[in-house]
């Protein structure tokens, strides 16, 4: 069985070399689709709001069941 997200409210972010868990505000931008912002979709390499500041996507959460991203400075 593969576990596979879609839309989630959290994500595992690397910052300074650390990973925290922070809460996802919004999907800014998504280089796929521009449909996938409007709908909230989370895939790799989208842009993503959160409480630690903006974000990129690092995997894919479709496949891997959660979402990992680095902080954007």
């Amino acid at each position: 069985m593969k576990r596979i997200v879609l839309r989630t409210n959290e994500a595992n972010i690397l910052v300074k070399g650390k990973m925290q868990k922070v809460e996802i505000t919004n999907v800014e931008k998504t280089p796929q689709n521009i449909f996938y912002a409007r709908q909230n979709r989370l895939v790799k390499g989208a842009i993503i709001s959160t409480s630690a500041g903006k974000a990129r996507i690092t995997n894919r959460p479709s496949q891997e069941g959660m979402v990992n991203a680095a902080l954007i400075e």
